[in-house]
């Protein structure tokens, strides 16, 4: 899959240092994953939380300092791995789900929400907004106009004002997709994992873009080759995109 040219966006000059040190985890990874203050925790849990090692790690160089104390929501969660893992490090978290999804063994530890973004009826927003392999333009906002892979229960438009409702100011909204990189998947929605949405919209939605689809395949793959995780170790391309609520 060919990653698309985009020109990359100004960033304020208070939040410069920021985006250079982003650029800096995304080129050269750190060389002990397991000793990163965020990746540490995903790592020793093991399973799909470890996946989230590399969001870990970029959020780490976008200004999040640890994950105790901190409010955080993943849109398209799964079973929750990854938010248990850290809850158990002081976040307080809440996952977001899909109706049809299949009932996961940690809903009586975790808040997991099932259905879309209308069901996020909570009491604060969010430090930290997450999505990982969801919010794909190949999933719901697909390029040949195909229908979307799957339904957010909202327009994709609607679905970005909800999220930014839910970021408070000075959060962070992350889009982590990691897609396959095999040519002849080109053609799959779940291959083109760009993010859905233009800078021009998630500016106008009240984000500040940090980085719009940075190219973040050498961390990801680092990541899964340090915790022996074979299935993100090659064959994959990873884009980033990472925002500052207003």
């Amino acid at each position: 899959m060919k990653i698309d040219a985009i020109a990359r966006p100004p960033v304020p000059a208070p939040l410069r240092p920021l985006s250079t040190a982003l650029d800096r985890c995304l080129a050269t990874p750190p060389a002990k994953v397991r000793a990163h203050p965020l990746a540490a925790p995903l790592a020793a849990a093991g399973g799909r939380a470890a996946w989230y090692a590399d969001i870990g790690i970029a959020l780490g160089a976008a200004g999040v300092r640890g994950w105790g104390g901190a409010r955080v929501f993943d849109l398209g969660c799964g079973d929750g791995e990854f938010l248990q893992a850290i809850a158990e490090q002081g976040a307080d978290v809440v996952g977001i789900e899909k109706a049809s999804a299949p009932p996961s063994p940690l809903e009586d530890e975790i808040t997991i929400l099932k259905g879309d973004l209308s069901a996020l009826t909570v009491s604060a927003p969010a430090d930290v907004f997450i999505s990982r392999n969801t919010l794909k333009r190949g999933f719901i906002r697909p390029l040949d106009g195909t229908p979307a892979r799957f339904s957010l229960g909202r327009s994709p438009q609607a679905t970005l004002q909800a999220i930014a409702a839910n970021v408070k100011s000075g959060g962070l909204f992350c889009i982590y997709n990691v897609s396959p990189s095999d040519p002849a998947l080109a053609k799959e929605a779940h291959a083109d994992g760009h993010c859905p949405y233009t800078q021009g919209e998630l500016e106008a939605a009240g984000f500040i873009v940090l980085a719009h689809d940075r190219d973040a395949t050498t961390l990801t793959v680092d990541c899964a080759r340090q915790l022996a995780n074979p299935s993100l170790a090659s064959g994959v391309y990873a884009l980033v995109t990472i925002c500052i609520r207003r």
